[in-house]
């Protein structure tokens, strides 16, 4: 049975996700599917993750709200378009958190994100521009594979090639423009 809305999704739910739902406590939800019921090496669990993380974007819910970290998979192969707007309680986005999602067309990050992970942004071929504040410390390797947009990161060239690796811009097809 495919999930479409909320209540079924708490009507289904067993009592502890019950209560981690009413708490708004997504992050539980993430680390049960992530650690208890997935092989991260199976698509299909791993879309279970994501169909979670679309249904609750879809009825204005932010899955992010209490969490400091996008988990590993968040929107991986999602269909999801337009804007995402990361929020200022994230300091790190995790491996694969936005991986095939060809429809998104911007990124915003806040000045609260210090580590952007391994193959986050791999594929997403629909993004314009993605933003990526000084506060950043690190970037995982190819974490801009197959993209086409500008990256415009508010730093000095220095500070850009302090923070990525030798792999970071592997397959990487647009450009890098510094604001500083």
């Amino acid at each position: 049975m495919e999930i479409e809305t909320l209540k079924e999704l708490f009507d289904t739910a067993a009592p502890e996700f019950k209560e981690a739902l009413n708490r708004r406590d997504f992050k539980y939800w993430y680390d049960y599917i992530y650690y208890n019921a997935c092989d991260p090496q199976d698509i299909a669990d791993i879309s279970v993750s994501c169909e979670f993380t679309e249904l609750l974007l879809k009825h204005n819910i932010s899955p992010l709200e209490h969490m400091k970290e996008i988990p590993d998979y968040f929107l991986y192969n999602s269909e999801i378009s337009g804007t995402f707007v990361i929020p200022n309680n994230v300091t790190n986005i995790e491996m694969y958190a936005f991986y095939n999602c060809a429809n998104l067309t911007n990124i915003t990050i806040p000045n609260s994100v210090t580590s952007i992970a391994t193959w986050v942004f791999w594929n997403c071929t629909g993004l314009k521009s993605i933003t990526i504040p000084s506060s950043v410390k690190h970037i995982g390797d190819y974490a801009f594979y197959y993209c086409k947009c500008d990256i415009i990161y508010d730093g000095t060239r220095e500070q850009w090639k302090s923070i990525i690796g030798s792999l970071t811009l592997d397959g990487f097809e647009g450009k890098v423009k510094f604001l500083k």
